[in-house]
């Protein structure tokens, strides 16, 4: 009887710190496994093809059973080991909450760009500092009020856990579900071509004439396959970034500053200038097929409908990848955990669609393919022809110049945290494109095609003095040939994108404005170019920029870098961001 008894005790002992750890340690699960992902997916819904609600039960039960786990190891400690225990658990909880929530240093998008860590040393110690005092104070509590400590403690993270539970219930009801059916660009044709009349335009993804100049310094020969192009030098880009800049080269509008960026897409997509820039093509018998990450170009993509040839819509079957979830708690870790530990958290956006898969084509839009693996398909399905097309654009993103550098001169992936250079790396994209022209002449269509490389901006990442935001823009008309790689400086912009476009079709290029070939060399022209940056001045939006500086200049890339470097000829404030 008296052993009984004595069990019944222990047993009501061990189940009063059973539930007495349960909500310190379900804080900091909370944060890591529920909230913090889902915050995250629902932040970037615009981006991903899955909803909240198609994992919220998958982390809801990995939480679930990760909480009682260790609440029923934690509650085998007793005494002094058990309060201690449950004091840090609050401290970490409370620290990793302030920390995620009001001492983020904003590191900008996931976009494969790892932060230079070096540059953030003030601002680790300062976390650390803090985050060492929050994780400590519950102990200190502990150590002058122990009776007290254990009910603010349960207190302290019951209040932590209903507000972030009131506000992710505010974001899932705000945020609508997915469609059952998806708009996409397809790749079913990405390497086939018309029987002639091709324009086939490479958009290399921050390509700048530094980023060619690196590679034909360890290459002196990597120009020669391009000796039938003329290549203009002085190149500006209206905009420096992937957006709007890609939106705008395909449908002329400029960015309208005192609306919302979802109200850009739609505007620029319904502008009257790319109803006119279809329509010709159209008319003179084109098609455009475009191969690049809907995200940044249309959101939704359904606003393209009618003008790009290759989209498709389709019925959406949503798979979660449930090996793939520790993907969202890593990135949920990079929010949350101090700065110093960032690193080890470092994450992309890749990461994040790799989650789920899906029935159709629609997974292939911002995975690695469209990145680093580009090489490897052209090389698997070669070119082929429709020999009953005629007239087809064709508009090809590949990475490009773009950090992380991860492939190699001889065009392969070594790993998505780097290991090439700026030099090899666009050596490794132009092998690419000199296979695919290869490839052309062996079929026939290289003579009478139309080929542009070309860049959506420079050089976006350097800040100083060296940055090079002017964009490549190479071009080969049909029937073009050249001993040797023509270049003409003339002080072309992406504004002449449009109009070249319409002349190298059989348009009327008057109706859009000036082509590159009647940008006459040495000529003295103003352009433009606006930069995305973060200025104390305005308010912040809670993303990574709140305007953008408009920088004007009339001769080539050394005034542009000098003009970047001084005040802005104009600040516009944003009514939100899109980075």
């Amino acid at each position: 009887m008296e052993n009984t008894v004595k069990s019944e005790k222990l047993q009501s002992s061990y189940m009063r710190r059973f539930l007495t750890a349960l909500l310190p340690i379900f804080l900091p699960v909370f944060i890591y496994m529920v909230f913090g992902p889902l915050d995250i997916i629902i932040s970037n819904a615009d981006y991903l093809e899955f909803h909240y609600s198609d994992v919220i039960w998958y982390l809801a039960a990995g939480a679930a059973a990760v909480t009682a786990a260790l609440c029923a190891l934690t509650a085998l400690l007793r005494g002094k080991a058990f309060e201690t225990v449950l004091a840090l658990l609050t401290g970490f909880g409370l620290m990793s909450y302030v920390n995620g929530t009001f001492m983020n240093q904003n590191l900008g998008t996931l976009n494969g760009v790892e932060p230079v860590w070096e540059n953030y040393i003030t601002q680790t110690v300062i976390n650390a500092v803090i985050c060492l005092i929050l994780l400590v104070l519950p102990l200190v509590i502990w150590f002058l009020a122990k009776k007290k400590s254990k009910k603010l403690f349960t207190a302290i993270c019951g209040i932590l856990v209903g507000m972030q539970f009131v506000g992710l219930l505010g974001s899932c009801i705000s945020t609508p579900k997915k469609e059952n059916e998806t708009t996409y660009l397809s790749l079913e044709d990405q390497f086939e071509l018309a029987s002639e009349g091709n324009v086939v335009i490479f958009l290399l993804d921050a390509l700048s004439n530094t980023a060619i100049e690196h590679m034909t310094q360890l290459y002196p020969e990597a120009m020669v396959p391009f000796s039938d192009f003329t290549y203009y030098t002085n190149n500006n880009t209206l905009y420096i970034g992937t957006f709007p800049s890609t939106t705008y080269l395909l449908t002329g509008h400029e960015y309208d500053f005192e609306k919302s960026y979802h109200d850009f897409f739609k505007d620029a997509w319904t502008s009257q200038k790319a109803e006119l820039f279809y329509k010709t093509l159209a008319d003179n018998g084109y098609e455009f097929n475009l191969y690049d990450e809907t995200p940044y170009i249309a959101n939704p993509a359904s606003l393209m409908e009618g003008k790009i040839s290759n989209l498709k819509v389709d019925e959406v079957e949503v798979s979660i990848n449930c090996e793939k979830l520790p993907t969202l708690w890593k990135m949920a870790a990079y929010r949350y955990m101090p700065f110093g530990l960032k690193r080890f958290f470092f994450m992309d956006t890749s990461d994040l669609h790799s989650v789920a898969s899906y029935k159709n084509e629609a997974k292939e839009q911002g995975t690695l393919d469209l990145r680093w693996g580009y090489l490897t398909q052209l090389r698997s399905n070669g070119l082929t022809i429709d020999e009953n097309d005629k007239n087809r654009v064709t508009m090809q993103y590949l990475w490009g110049a773009h950090e992380p550098y991860s492939v190699t001169a001889q065009g392969t992936y070594c790993g998505k945290s780097g290991g090439s250079t700026l030099g090899d790396q666009t050596k490794g994209y132009m092998l690419m494109i000199e296979e695919y022209i290869g490839m052309m002449k062996k079929l026939g269509v290289y003579d009478d095609a139309t080929i542009i490389i070309m860049s959506d901006h420079g050089d976006h990442e350097t800040k100083g003095p060296d940055a090079d935001v002017q964009s490549v823009f190479m071009l080969k008309r049909p029937n073009e040939k050249h001993d040797a790689t023509v270049c003409n400086n003339a002080p072309t912009s992406h504004e002449n994108f449009m109009p070249t476009m319409v002349a190298l079709t059989g348009g009327d290029a008057s109706l859009f404005g000036e082509t590159v070939f009647e940008v006459e060399e040495n000529t003295v022209r103003e352009r433009r170019t606006l930069r995305w940056l973060v200025n104390a001045d305005y308010p912040d939006l809670g993303r990574k920029y709140n305007v953008m500086h408009e920088y004007r200049y009339t001769g080539g890339k050394a005034e542009l870098r000098e003009s970047l470097a001084n005040a802005p000829y104009h600040i516009y404030p944003l009514v939100d961001s899109f980075y």
